[in-house]
């Protein structure tokens, strides 16, 4: 996946999500294959900052 945009498909908008903001962290949804460098990296192009760490996290639904 070489396209930052194939890697981030979408924030997530929740009541939690938007509380994080304040801290500086944000929540994506992301393309299922993609690993946490590659998310780090595509964030880092779309968004001109500097990704300090990734957390992942898989759901259904």
């Amino acid at each position: 996946m070489n396209n930052p945009h194939d890697i981030i498909l979408r924030p997530i908008i929740t009541e939690q999500s938007m509380e994080d903001t304040m801290l500086g962290k944000y929540t994506f949804a992301v393309a299922k294959g993609a690993t946490k460098t590659e998310i780090g990296k595509a964030c880092e192009l779309l968004f001109e900052v500097k990704v300090i760490r990734v957390n992942t996290m898989n759901f259904s639904g």
